[in-house]
């Protein structure tokens, strides 16, 4: 069967006719969200809350909103963000990409991510030694 339209797919996918991937299913239910157009204040307010979230790991990390943004656009669809740090100018330190998504995701920052990177967890540590553990293991890389 052809899917003429987003009513269509999800039918599909209610009737079992249509089966996709995880990610593509993530597409399906935010499909009006991806239409939807940010504000650049918005954009501004997602881009603190990645570098607050990434200064809790790698202080002194840069953090810069791109794409639309910077092109000065009046609008975004999505945000871009370029994370930077002296330090680490060839790697990053194990795991401190996923354990970013991880903590924005357990915080409500992220609904869904597409992406599965070293570091990345379904639950987040919730006991204080856990989470000094897992600083001591981004710290001493």
């Amino acid at each position: 069967m052809n899917y003429a339209n987003i009513e269509q797919v999800r039918e599909g996918l209610l009737s079992g006719d249509l089966v996709l991937s995880t990610n593509a299913c993530v597409g399906v239910d935010c499909y009006e969200d991806f239409l939807e157009k940010m504000s650049r204040e918005e954009v501004r307010s997602i881009g603190d809350t990645v570098a607050q979230a990434c200064w809790e790991k790698l202080p002194g990390c840069e953090v810069n909103i791109m794409g639309s943004y910077r092109r000065g656009k009046s609008s975004s669809g999505d945000v871009d963000v370029l994370l930077t740090h002296p330090k680490y100018i060839k790697t990053i330190p194990r795991g401190a990409l996923g354990e970013l998504v991880s903590r924005l995701k357990h915080r409500g920052n992220i609904a869904h991510h597409l992406t599965h990177v070293e570091g990345m967890r379904e639950s987040y540590p919730e006991s204080e030694k856990a989470r000094q553990e897992e600083e001591e293991t981004l710290s001493s890389e």
